[in-house]
């Protein structure tokens, strides 16, 4: 089983920001209403909406694309309108959005509503992840996949009307923060498989000994994901221990950079720990895959840098995973990111 991982697509990716009209006067042109896309392994939609109903619809395969433009009709829009103002999608955020351990062939949805506040955008990086909203998110989807059929399409020719279903101006980019991440001593994540059970995990330690972790479990041929958030403190003279654990040459000297060719069968993990370094960060990988067939055709164990990372994992063991740790109520996944400084 392959680490699930999925790729940003489109407006989401680039952070660009729809405006709130389009081309020409904001008398004259209604607002747009909302965007939405699902991508599959072959196969890709997306739709544009406005307020009045004119959309832009574009689906590409690996045969052709098809392009059209046309009105959704009356009772569509109310629907839609009526979809994306439901409670369950309005309080909706990214954080609340887990992603499976393991995913399937893929199949994406992007969803990006217009909001008085600006746009809401969001991303399920597989259908189990939007399938339980079934008031929003649900039909939504199902409506891309009926979009072809709205009335009074017109045909356009690929070359002139493709656009990934941005609008027809130059978009305008978000303004990446640059405040620097809060100082960390370190970050660690890891994914690993033992048989039929997955599992991720991250924690980030303070100078001043906070530490955030958290844990995600599920079973391959589930939907179920358990997660759990933990926060605590730890004691100065075991930062002092996890420091000198930390210089440590082997962990910063591991035998490979870069994921061999292997994807992660029955058993296996990779780690990557994130060390601030001259004011900067360095990310260091470190993996383990069993069992593999080499070149001989033997079962053999790979892995790089695994066993220095042993000393690491006993400090956590010890100072951050506890198993009489309380996980925190309700709380977001961060992917163990640090906030920004104020």
């Amino acid at each position: 089983m392959s680490i699930g991982s999925f790729a940003c697509a489109s407006v989401l990716c680039l952070g660009i920001v729809l405006p709130a009209v389009g081309q020409g006067s904001p008398a004259q042109t209604p607002a747009y209403l909302l965007r939405l896309e699902r991508t599959r392994a072959n196969d890709n939609a997306c739709v544009l909406v406005r307020g009045d109903g004119q959309y832009h619809f574009e689906r590409s395969t690996s045969e052709q694309t098809t392009i059209l433009e046309g009105v959704v009709p009356g009772a569509d829009l109310h629907q839609l309108l009526h979809w994306v103002g439901d409670d369950e999608l309005v309080d909706l955020t990214q954080d609340k959005i887990v992603a499976p351990i393991f995913i399937g062939p893929k199949d994406e949805f992007l969803l990006s509503v217009n909001r008085p506040e600006g746009w809401q955008n969001l991303i399920f990086p597989a259908p189990p992840t939007w399938q339980r909203y079934t008031r929003s998110v649900v039909p939504l989807a199902r409506w891309l996949d009926r979009a072809r059929k709205a009335k009074r399409p017109i045909r356009l020719r690929e070359e002139k009307g493709r656009d990934y279903c941005t609008p027809p101006h130059t978009p305008e980019l978000t303004t990446r923060s640059r405040q620097a991440l809060v100082p960390f001593v370190f970050i660690a994540r890891t994914t690993s498989f033992k048989g039929k059970d997955g599992e991720e995990t991250c924690a980030v330690v303070y100078p001043d000994g906070r530490y955030h972790r958290e844990t995600k479990s599920q079973q391959s041929g589930s939907n179920q994901i358990a997660t759990a958030v933990f926060e605590g403190l730890v004691k100065a003279e075991r930062l002092q221990a996890l420091r000198d654990v930390l210089a440590g040459p082997d962990i910063h000297n591991p035998l490979e950079t870069n994921r061999p060719r292997w994807m992660l069968q029955t058993d296996g993990e990779i780690t990557t720990l994130t060390l601030p370094q001259e004011g900067k960060t360095r990310t260091i990988l470190f993996w383990k895959y069993e069992p593999v067939f080499d070149l001989r055709g033997v079962w053999r164990v790979d892995e790089s840098g695994i066993k220095a990372l042993e000393p690491l994992r006993q400090w956590l063991t010890s100072n951050v995973d506890v198993p009489s740790t309380v996980p925190l109520a309700k709380a977001g996944l961060t992917d163990c990111v640090p906030p920004r400084q104020p």
